[in-house]
């Protein structure tokens, strides 16, 4: 089982860009969770890091809050030794040394300290989840599988090559904006890649372009595969900013038999109940929990 992302390195994250606000009100207390406090300062960070409303960043930190508790009660507690253990395997994992490997979080702001208070406490919250789902999980059988394939054939569709127009910014609202002029734009045999579209920003590079499946980014790949045809798919982070496709044409498709992605259609079924065990406990422990709110942002 794979650990979840944490937010316990939030507040670091985002430090920076709350240095000069007003000391006395960030470090206030907002919300009180089970005896676990939810600062201002903390409902801003994850609102900032994740670009999220104030409201869905306080219920990200009340179910952080919550498993925190879990942790205290259950007396979930991880040695040093499984520590160690932990970061030798990801050093290796990574082809580095120990050494190697704290030079390079360095080199990001991070000491060895903080990384291991992390991982410490992700591990914590992996083994909390392990209690959880040990008595709820469910055995998916085979019959389950199908039906999940052949319902959901689009996500086992393949291309050889997609044929697209090639929108990209070092700003991602640019992109965001692009439309078509009109549906009539695509009627035609071939979409100029300039003029049928509306565009606001006039510094995006536009360019026609037949992407191959082999070898292009999986990440684009599968937009290109879910998006239909004569549409935009959405803004896709590069790692030299933004870009986004208008989808012309799909080429030779295949649909993958199902042999080919049963493992794959386990991972999703397993992780989608999991998630939905997960759910569903934190939202009990909730209503049972004691929440007090002091003050909102």
């Amino acid at each position: 089982m794979k650990l979840r992302k944490s937010l316990i390195s939030v507040a670091c994250a985002v430090f920076m860009a709350y240095s000069h606000a007003n000391a006395a009100l960030i470090d206030a207390v907002s919300v009180v969770v089970d005896n676990e406090p939810i600062t201002i300062y903390e409902i801003y960070a994850v609102s900032k890091q994740f670009n999220l409303q104030i409201k869905e960043a306080l219920e990200i930190l009340i179910r952080q809050k919550l498993e925190l508790s879990q942790i205290k009660t259950m007396n979930i507690q991880i040695s040093e030794y499984d520590i160690n253990r932990q970061i030798n395997e990801i050093s290796a994992k990574n082809g580095l040394g120990v050494q190697s490997f704290y030079d390079l979080l360095k080199k990001e702001g991070i000491t060895p300290e903080i990384y291991k208070e992390e991982l410490k406490q992700k591990m914590q919250q992996e083994k909390l989840y392990q209690y959880i789902l040990s008595n709820k999980f469910q055995a998916i059988d085979e019959d389950e599988l199908l039906l999940y394939y052949n319902k959901n054939q689009k996500e086992f569709t393949k291309f050889d090559s997609f044929d697209v127009v090639r929108f990209e910014s070092k700003n991602s609202d640019d992109l965001t904006e692009i439309s078509l002029k009109s549906q009539k734009s695509t009627e035609s045999s071939s979409v100029d890649a300039k003029n049928d579209f509306n565009i606001a920003n006039k510094s995006v590079v536009v360019a026609t372009q037949n992407i191959k499946t082999s070898s292009s980014d999986p990440k684009v790949v599968a937009a290109l595969s879910q998006t239909n045809t004569n549409s935009l798919t959405p803004v896709i982070q590069t790692r030299n900013g933004f870009v986004r496709f208008f989808v012309s044409a799909k080429n030779n498709q295949t649909i993958l038999p199902f042999d080919q992605v049963k493992n794959f259609i386990i991972s999703k079924i397993s992780s989608k109940q999991e998630n939905d065990i997960l759910k569903e406990y934190f939202d009990t422990l909730k209503t049972r929990a004691t929440i007090t709110i002091i003050r909102l942002p």
